[in-house]
């Protein structure tokens, strides 16, 4: 087996894959692919949480790391970095990584409660846009300014940051919302997504736009200009149910937003006087995969089955990519632990399943192994990256085996794909990566 990392250097890709960015990662082994990444690893204070956008076309990528302790350590070009992030509750530590592993920018978002980073995706010029959900107060100025935003509840923010860490562009959405991803359309558009309680004004200018969830929680769809003023926003009803947008992705010519995530029961996804329902058997969780016009009109929408979360999305010409783990039968295919990581691809006009690629072994226990973050470079070449754990992971969908170990706790993975075949795969602290 050949590994092979275009022109990054493998100190920096053991970093990243230390860190748990994964989206980073990909980023860098892609320097063609679409600039949207998003992926979650970890959610303790051993294990923290992180997202990443990368920027292939500058080389570089941001981080952003959800973490309760009190500092933050990490490598820049080899030499170790403490960045102190003292708060009364959890901070977010964003950093900027050049390729050669250089990190440029990196400073700390405080909250008087907590602030969690769940969405990033580059402004395409060298800066970031991120998204998330806060309580407390927040100066979102990493300079010797500030910009303060105290919030009603849980409150969403957006934010940008220029490719100096310098604050552009800061709005926020109050009362019981939750950012969870954002993307940027080519027309400059920003679409949110997430979830919110209650009744909420997602207009964060003067005027009055009010959205109400019909059970304990709705998902929600927006759109903003990059300058914060809000163009249109609906909500997804899922009353008595569970539902969850994890992504959303935007296809290159902006005429076409797929949002993925996970549903108990049933929701409505049409905005309109009309109807687009999604329902699952009582008790079980499935996946969906949404596709939406610009004008918010649904093209199609597919329940996935499968008893588990998806975690990730990523859209190229033609095609559709989610992925996350699975412990049922999904697609006819059925695990071979507990649960398993998975690739499925769908058409991009009509959501129909072309294939689907499961990665895992027998480890007994469900949620160990996941596909967490997904990056095409064209239709026939994906990397995807997760987390596994247990001993000989066989990570060769073919009939080969390509095994890794992680037999005492969750570890990394990187893999490159071309028409499904493995070309490559490297893991946290794996000798041969």
């Amino acid at each position: 087996m050949r590994y092979v990392y275009s022109n990054r250097s493998l100190a920096h890709v053991q970093f990243l894959l230390r860190l748990g960015a994964l989206a980073a990662l990909l980023a860098m082994l892609a320097p063609n692919a679409a600039a949207q990444f998003v992926t979650r690893a970890g959610g303790s204070e051993a294990e923290p949480r992180t997202i990443a956008a990368g920027d292939p076309f500058l080389s570089a990528a941001w981080t952003a790391t959800t973490t309760a302790s009190t500092s933050f350590t990490y490598e820049d070009l080899g030499a170790v970095q403490t960045l102190p992030t003292a708060g009364p509750g959890d901070g977010v530590v964003v950093l900027r990584i050049q390729d050669d592993g250089d990190v440029d920018v990196a400073f700390a978002l405080e909250a008087t409660v907590r602030i969690v980073a769940n969405g990033m995706v580059p402004d395409g010029s060298g800066g970031v846009w991120m998204t998330g959900f806060f309580e407390g107060t927040v100066d979102f100025d990493p300079g010797a300014g500030t910009s303060s935003e105290t919030g009603t509840g849980i409150t969403a923010y957006v934010v940008q940051y220029t490719s100096t860490g310098a604050l552009g562009t800061v709005f926020t959405v109050p009362g019981g919302v939750r950012g969870f991803d954002l993307a940027l359309t080519p027309q400059g558009e920003l679409i949110i997504t997430g979830r919110f309680a209650g009744t909420a004004d997602f207009d964060p200018g003067p005027g009055t736009t009010s959205l109400t969830s019909g059970g304990e929680y709705s998902m929600y769809v927006a759109r903003y200009t990059t300058a914060g003023a809000l163009t249109s926003a609906f909500r997804v009803v899922a009353p008595q149910s569970f539902g969850r947008v994890q992504g959303v992705r935007v296809a290159s010519d902006g005429t076409q937003t797929v949002i993925a995530g996970s549903l108990a029961g049933s929701a409505d996804f049409d905005p309109s006087a009309g109807s687009t329902v999604l329902s699952t058997p009582s008790g079980n969780t499935h996946y969906f995969v949404v596709s939406y016009t610009n004008a918010n009109v649904p093209n199609w929408a597919r329940s996935l089955g499968g008893s588990a979360l998806l975690t990730a999305v990523a859209l190229d010409a033609g095609v559709v990519y989610v992925g996350g783990e699975f412990s049922a039968t999904l697609a006819g295919v059925t695990p071979s632990g507990g649960s398993d990581g998975f690739l499925l691809s769908l058409t991009s006009s009509s959501g129909g399943p072309q294939s689907l690629l499961k990665f895992g072994g027998t480890f007994p226990f469900n949620g160990k192994d996941r596909v967490e973050d997904i990056s095409v470079r064209s239709n026939s070449s994906v990397f995807v990256a997760g987390q596994f754990q247990g001993t000989n992971v066989d990570f060769d969908p073919g009939p080969g085996v390509v095994t890794r170990s992680a037999p005492n706790s969750v570890s990394y993975f990187v893999l490159g794909l071309t028409n499904g075949v493995l070309d490559f795969v490297a893991s946290r602290g794996d000798a041969n990566s």
